[in-house]
């Protein structure tokens, strides 16, 4: 819970573009480096979160979110705080594995199916959807514990956010409604006394158009 009934925001913001994301392979927890179109993407979004007065700079210690986190520790002075409850899930078999979810975001009820065929797959490989989810949450709630008013950074990984956001305002991991492009600042605001609000969902107006190499 925030402390003294405060609202505090919280910028989500997303890994940059990978070697494998541009070859359309599934990274997971294998710890593929940015590539230097992401590289780009990082040191736009450092530039974007300049003159942010936060109070903490969380980031999933994997290689990808570390090298996005850099610039933004730079530009506000943080050092970012690593967590390895912010890892994205383990897929298991499929790491490595061609990805099809930018080919189904937008078709609702394949894309359903395809979160059900991985669910599948990491009951006997990787890690499980509900164990993913709780170590997600549970490290959401020990990040949301500290919040005072300040702003709060959290640099991850598409589903950790978005496990982060249906927390927060609703929803499933096969709900569309928060697509999250690579080096994407989303901003909520949180309360302990009311519901939480989304502020800025996917922006990506700071890469002046790097979305995809």
């Amino acid at each position: 819970m925030t402390k003294n009934n405060t609202t505090t925001t919280v910028y989500l913001i997303r890994h940059g573009i990978t070697d494998w994301i541009e070859q359309g392979k599934i990274a997971g927890q294998s710890d593929r480096p940015l590539s230097a179109f992401g590289l780009e993407q990082a040191e736009l979004t450092g530039k974007a979160m300049q003159g942010v007065k936060a109070a903490h700079l969380f980031c999933s210690p994997l290689l990808r979110a570390r090298q996005t986190a850099a610039p933004i520790s730079q530009a506000t002075g943080l050092e970012p705080e690593y967590m390895d409850g912010l890892m994205e899930t383990n897929f298991g078999i499929m790491e490595g594995k061609r990805n099809y979810w930018g080919m189904l975001r937008d078709k609702k009820f394949l894309l359903k199916m395809y979160f059900n065929m991985r669910r599948l797959i990491n009951i006997f490989s990787g890690e499980k959807g509900s164990l993913f989810t709780q170590r997600v949450r549970k490290t959401w709630l020990e990040i949301r514990a500290q919040a005072d008013g300040r702003p709060l950074i959290v640099v991850a990984h598409a589903g950790v956010l978005r496990n982060i956001l249906f927390y927060e305002l609703g929803g499933s991991l096969s709900d569309t409604r928060f697509n999250l492009d690579a080096c994407s600042i989303n901003i909520i605001e949180i309360s302990s006394d009311g519901p939480s609000q989304m502020i800025q969902p996917n922006g990506v107006a700071h890469l002046n158009g790097k979305i995809h190499p």
